[in-house]
């Protein structure tokens, strides 16, 4: 959004006023401070753009590009369990997120084990965060998609693709 100015200019006139100069006047024994010209400098969203934005990190930090976004597990053995890896969800925008929900799609969602997410709404500026273990359950390369389902109106869902290897 670009900034906006907004300036004011006005005289004001007393009748048997005498200046004192600098911007101060004395009319009927009160002194003023006329100001001829106020200028406001900022940028404000309009009330009715109010909107969430949703930022997703992993590591902590480093944001994710929805859709494009890619985390690796390494390679696993069989039946054992990956480390952990945290995702956090972030809320950059100036109204509430609401409808938080982490599901798994894909051919191997079985073999990714997605942690409680603790709240289903965030307030601007909070965040919160979740778990993800790879715990394969055949060998070769295991694959799936995170997706995490909010009211961001252009990254709903936010997908993230997962990955591990199994061996024997």
């Amino acid at each position: 959004m670009k900034p906006s100015t907004l300036t004011l200019n006005h005289l004001f006139v007393f009748p048997k006023s005498k200046s004192l100069g600098s911007g101060l006047l004395v009319a009927a024994g009160v002194v003023f401070f006329c100001i001829q010209s106020l200028s406001f400098a900022g940028s404000a969203e309009p009330a009715g753009n109010k909107k969430p934005e949703i930022v997703v990190q992993q590591p902590s930090g480093s944001n994710l590009k929805d859709g494009a976004a890619k985390r690796s597990f390494g390679t696993v053995v069989l039946g054992k369990t990956g480390n952990a890896k945290t995702f956090k969800i972030k809320n950059t925008g100036n109204a509430k997120l609401t409808g938080l929900r982490v599901t798994k799609v894909g051919l191997n969602v079985a073999d990714f084990s997605v942690g409680v997410l603790k709240v289903a709404s965030l307030v601007p500026g909070e965040n919160t965060v979740f778990n993800v273990k790879f715990i394969p359950t055949a060998k070769g390369t295991r694959k799936a998609t995170l997706r995490i389902s909010s009211n961001d109106a252009n990254e709903n869902p936010f997908d993230i693709i997962v990955t591990g290897e199994a061996v024997k």
